[in-house]
């Protein structure tokens, strides 16, 4: 897993539970158990300023563990009659190492109970497992600056048992966070040696959402909260003396007459301060302390209170596996592996690669039969990788200078994947509330509702970093073990559906619901309203179908859930570009060199669609003997490589209905051809008797077989 700050968590816990006997405190019940696994998903927030996490003081980037307990009992129950742990109790979740629980049957209730961090010595569980209603937890805040929690809990109560869905705790700061910038108005340096807080309280009870303190105050003798600095800091300066590492979680509480912050500078100079006001849980005090002469001023501390703000886990900064990247990879298709807050920048599709402009994508220069300049929403020629940034901007930092004003989510293929979705500056950002395989298209607008550009969303378990080597005797290809949007259903994973496209788009355009019928997925909206059509037409919701002449490309950018035909050259578009999905190409047929992306490429970061050599291999120039098709999962493994091809079908360039799903494959490559008509496309269709290496029109909408971009 990628190294994420603390808030995301580093870890889905997956809790499955063997059939077991327990006692309840008010019956005595035998549990009965489903095969399903229980999924725990820890979700939660970030501090103020967005970038910083911190536990203990600093920041972390791996998790030991999350405590968890949950309770059982009858169906017609609630949890505050069972004890907390009567299911299991004060267990660790931990990446990579489950415990085993499994779902009861409907006929009774479940309900977890989360903290973190578990199995410290200064946060303890006061509840055993017996004691009823939800567990409470004793803390006493730890003179170490560097050793003091931020302490998170949630609970998530009375879900009915059979359930199939990860469970979400949503952890919640029990803290508050304590910050101090301290400038020096003396006219000399001086020497910071610490900053202390004394007289609040520091110890207490928490049930719930609610804390209940103990009176004690601390003082410097007892249990002081002391930060030895020891830096100096020169005249007229500031230093940010808690940085990252040193932050005061204090408990909440209105604080106490007598409370205090003392300072001492050069080693003996002792100077005092009155802290008053209340600390709430979850906000960020930023305190600003002036030293001057002979005395020190808290200075606004009220005026700074932020709430911690949402972390947003940055798609162009993580690779297809969830692991950290060094510099930005974009792209008009991103992973996801977890619920969490995601945020993608508005880039048109690869235009950045590894932190520098990718201008082949988008502006390759002369091409034969091709385009030199790739346009945007306006059929204006993109000169900048940003869609929002400013023209005058130079290198990455340029754009096209456009307003984005909304986000939309267009339709995703499972209920409740996406939740949320808004526009942050130059990003948009999104909700995926709850974790489950699927695919989502989303895009931002203007202030009109014209769209700017779109992405697709795949939530999936499959990283694309088992690829298989086919060599054609002129070039290897490096293939994705899956398709272009697969989420499997079924059959050991040979059972699911597959994203479909127009050749030359980015857009990815719904599915079937799995390779064995001609059926379409259900697809829903942001409210998980049902919007798939009966009937497909220039209106319809969720897919759209339009014939006519003389579309272009910012038509297609403009309607990305509509299939275009049109009629004087069968394709989404009336000019025919070679380059559309391969920047630099001028040829047809049998293309043997590497694909060079272009911005309207639907695959993910690192992969592209493959030139027309790989499936005139695989047909055999014409056609090859099919011998390894499953009439059962209805697909077919590719000779002795392993890799499964299912029989995804496409869309009829006609119409735009569903076509061929369980009986036959279609596969774009990048390359036209013009065996037939000088506007049709290379590309691989398989029966159940033969692999074909083929042509059609540029109309339909096909599934794609990503290759390693090289």
């Amino acid at each position: 897993m990628k190294q994420k700050t603390f808030y995301s968590f580093l870890l889905t816990g997956m809790v499955m539970l063997a059939a077991v006997s327990f006692v309840s405190c008010e019956e005595d019940l035998t549990t009965e158990v489903t095969t399903v696994p229980i999924t725990i998903v820890p979700d939660n927030s970030d501090f103020a300023d967005g970038t910083v996490a911190r536990t203990r003081g600093t920041k972390v980037t791996a998790i030991s563990g999350l405590g968890i307990s949950a309770s059982v009992y009858s169906a017609a129950s609630t949890y505050t009659s069972a004890g907390c742990g009567s299911y299991f109790f004060n267990e660790s979740v931990t990446a990579g190492i489950p415990t085993v629980h499994y779902w009861p049957t409907a006929d009774y209730r479940l309900s977890f109970f989360g903290y973190y961090p578990y199995n410290n010595a200064a946060l303890t569980v006061q509840s055993t497992a017996n004691t009823t209603g939800a567990p409470t937890y004793t803390y006493t805040v730890p003179s170490v600056i560097s050793s003091q929690l931020d302490v998170m809990t949630d609970q998530t109560t009375d879900i009915l048992g059979g359930g199939t869905s990860p469970v979400t705790l949503t952890m919640k700061h029990r803290c508050a966070a304590i910050c101090f910038n301290v400038t020096n108005s003396r006219s000399t340096a001086v020497t910071l040696t610490s900053i202390s807080i004394e007289g609040v309280k520091y110890s207490g009870t928490l049930n719930g959402d609610t804390w209940t303190l103990s009176s004690s105050v601390n003082s410097s003798s007892t249990n002081p909260f002391t930060l030895a600095y020891g830096s100096s800091i020169a005249a007229s300066a500031t230093a940010n003396v808690t940085g990252t590492s040193n932050i005061f979680f204090m408990l909440p509480q209105t604080i106490p007459a007598g409370a205090k912050l003392k300072v001492v500078v050069d080693g003996s100079e002792e100077m005092e301060a009155e802290l008053t006001g209340t600390w709430v849980a979850g906000k960020q005090y930023n305190y600003g302390v002036d030293i001057a002469n002979n005395k020190i001023v808290v200075v606004d501390e009220d005026s700074d209170i932020e709430d911690w703000k949402e972390k947003y886990i940055n798609l162009s900064m993580i690779d297809n596996a969830g692991n950290d990247r060094a510099s930005m990879t974009t792209a008009n298709c991103y992973l996801i592996h977890e619920a969490g807050k995601y945020m993608l920048p508005l880039v048109y599709g690869n235009a950045i690669k590894n932190g520098a402009v990718n201008t082949i994508a988008f502006n390759p220069g002369t091409v034969t039969n091709g385009t030199d300049r790739f346009v945007n929403h306006n059929g204006d020629g993109i000169t900048g990788p940003w869609i929002t940034k400013s023209t005058s901007g130079t290198g990455v930092d340029k754009g096209m200078g456009l307003t984005a004003a909304s986000a939309e989510l267009l339709w995703q293929d499972v209920a409740s994947l996406i939740s949320a979705v808004s526009i942050d500056g130059d990003y948009l950002k999104f909700t995926v509330g709850t974790f489950n395989p699927g695919n989502a298209h989303i895009a931002v607008k203007d202030g009109s509702g014209t769209v700017l550009w779109s992405w697709h969303i795949w939530a999936t378990t499959e990283t694309l970093a088992s690829t298989t080597a086919i060599s054609t005797g002129a070039h290897t290809y490096n293939v994705a073990p899956v398709n272009l949007g697969w989420v499997p259903t079924g059959g050991d994973g040979k059972q699911g559906r597959s994203t479909l496209y127009q050749w030359g788009r980015k857009d990815a355009f719904m599915p079937a619901v799995d390779n064995l019928s001609n059926v379409n997925a259900t697809v829903y909206d942001i409210s998980n309203n049902d919007i798939t059509p009966a009937t497909i037409d220039g209106t319809s919701t969720g897919i759209q179908y339009e014939v006519g002449t003389s579309f272009t490309i910012p038509d297609n950018i403009k309607n990305p859930i509509k299939l275009y035909r049109s009629t004087d050259v069968n394709g989404p578009c009336s000019t025919i570009y070679y380059n559309m999905w391969d920047a630099q190409n001028s040829s047809v047929n049998n293309v043997t060199t590497a694909t060079k992306k272009t911005i309207y490429d639907p695959c993910p970061p690192g992969f592209c669609v493959p030139t027309g050599n790989l499936y005139y291999h695989i047909g055999n120039a014409n056609k090859r003997t099919m011998n390894t098709f499953d009439s059962t999962n209805k697909g077919a493994i590719w000779l002795s490589t392993g890799l499964w091809f299912p029989c995804s079908g496409s869309r009829n360039p006609n119409s735009g209905a569903l076509q061929g799903s369980g009986v036959y494959g279609y596969y774009y490559s990048a390359t036209p051809n013009n065996t037939y008509v000088t506007n049709y496309v290379s590309l691989l269709r398989f029966t159940s008797s033969t692999w074909d290496w083929n042509y059609n029109s540029r109309q339909g909408a096909m599934a794609i077989r990503p290759v390693v971009e090289e």
